[in-house]
């Protein structure tokens, strides 16, 4: 297996480097350590790469690296751990392996130490962040590049996914007009293709009557590379011989050992019939988002709102469905970057482009979160169409994690009137 896909976590305060412990107390010992272990000390971690003082990490002569860790290029590389004694930073010795893994940790492979009072040490990787750190959690912290929020951790998808192995998928299974057709409506969360083979999306337009229904989602847009992370991609349906008449995005990440996995959440159609443009599938029914939608009226969605870094913020990780801004009057979200710690949050995340008019019907959106000096820093995909009456709708999903909230901004009313005004 890759070892940082299978692991076990060392997680005791002790083996920090700020943990002394007197002579006289009973020191913790790692001779028994045995297989591939990764650190998570109240956040990521790593071993030192420079001689650890006696005494510390919950033992008497703390193990540290003695050389540098490696890149995830290197794969798996042998260092020598060293423990200090009696004045010598390498009085006791012995070799671990360690490799670098996507989401900027390290493993380590341990066979024991040479003796007992003797553990291995745990510091703060100077490279990570407070925000990037690896939560066991994302109920109160975003998750790291490259991975989402699974059932309330942050997991790297090409770890934990669904199979989807039925042989109707293929694109040489036809389906007749006047047969069942199947759906996906219901299809939420991480999947992987497995149907007979290893498989993906298609890239081209996929013709009606295929794959086993009548309008056949693709990818429209290339499959993602290892180094690209997570991405977002439009999927078109093909009808009434447009190969996009239908459309919704999926996010797809390359995963190690040439395969892909993909984040559906649903398709855009109810009871294997598609809506039509402009419409959208709310409780069952294919339904004009303007005429039906929950609002948001909280002040602190403003962009006036500040909220202070020691604060509890505001969280929409469980924001899904169609919504209007009302704070205090109609508004609609930012198009311009917003700064960390307004609109209630840490991350306060704004609409990456333009508004739509109301010809445009429903688009899709990029939002961003800005955080540590980038504008998007964390990003996501919003649904928006512009409603009769000057005012926007938003179809939310979550956001990628928690710290983050949806920020409400620029007053519409206001400036319809400096329209009317100025004409």
């Amino acid at each position: 297996a890759d070892p940082c896909q299978q692991y076990n976590v060392l997680d005791e305060p002790w083996r920090s480097t700020h943990f002394p412990v007197s002579p006289s107390s009973d020191p913790k010992c790692d001779r028994d350590l045995n297989g591939w272990y990764r650190f998570l000390v109240n956040e990521s971690v790593r071993m030192p790469e420079a001689c650890v003082p006696e005494y510390s990490c919950g033992t008497h002569a703390p193990m540290w690296i003695n050389g540098t860790h490696p890149l995830e290029t290197d794969g798996i590389v042998s260092r020598q751990s060293c423990g200090k004694w009696s004045s010598s930073c390498c009085y006791f010795t012995t070799t671990v392996h360690i490799k670098a893994c996507p989401g900027n940790y390290h493993v380590y492979k341990f066979q024991g130490t040479p003796g007992c009072n003797l553990a291995y040490c745990a510091e703060y990787n100077p490279t990570i962040t407070a925000l990037q750190t690896v939560p066991r959690s994302c109920l109160n912290q975003p998750c790291l590049s490259g991975q989402d929020c699974i059932t309330d951790s942050c997991v790297d998808p090409c770890q934990q996914y669904n199979v989807l192995d039925e042989p109707w998928r293929s694109t040489h299974f036809p389906v007749s007009p006047s047969s069942d057709p199947k759906c996906d409506r219901d299809l939420n969360g991480w999947y992987r293709f497995l149907v007979n083979d290893r498989v993906r999306m298609p890239e081209a337009c996929v013709p009606e009557y295929s794959c086993g229904t009548h309008a056949p989602m693709w990818i429209n847009g290339t499959h993602p590379l290892e180094t690209n992370g997570i991405v977002s991609r439009q999927s078109c349906g093909k009808w009434s011989s447009s190969c996009c008449y239908f459309k919704t995005t999926v996010h797809i990440k390359a995963c190690p050992g040439n395969y892909h996995v993909y984040k559906f959440q649903g398709t855009p159609g109810c009871f294997n019939q598609p809506c039509l443009s402009g419409q959208d599938c709310i409780t069952d029914s294919c339904v004009d988002p303007c005429q039906q939608y929950n609002v948001l009226d909280e002040p602190w969605r403003s962009t006036h709102f500040p909220v202070s870094s020691s604060s509890v913020p505001k969280c929409d990780r469980d924001l899904n469905g169609w919504y209007r801004f009302l704070v205090n009057e109609s508004v609609r979200m930012p198009e311009t970057c917003v700064p960390e710690y307004s609109c209630g949050t840490h991350a306060p995340m704004w609409i990456n482009g333009t508004h739509p008019l109301e010809t445009d019907g429903i688009v899709s959106r990029q939002s961003c979160g800005k955080w540590s000096s980038n504008c998007c820093y964390f990003k996501t995909t919003v649904h928006i169409k512009a409603c009769p009456g000057n005012y926007h709708v938003y179809k939310f999903q979550g956001t990628p994690g928690c710290n983050l909230a949806y920020c409400a901004g620029t007053v519409i009313r206001i400036a319809a009137t400096l329209l009317t005004n100025a004409k």
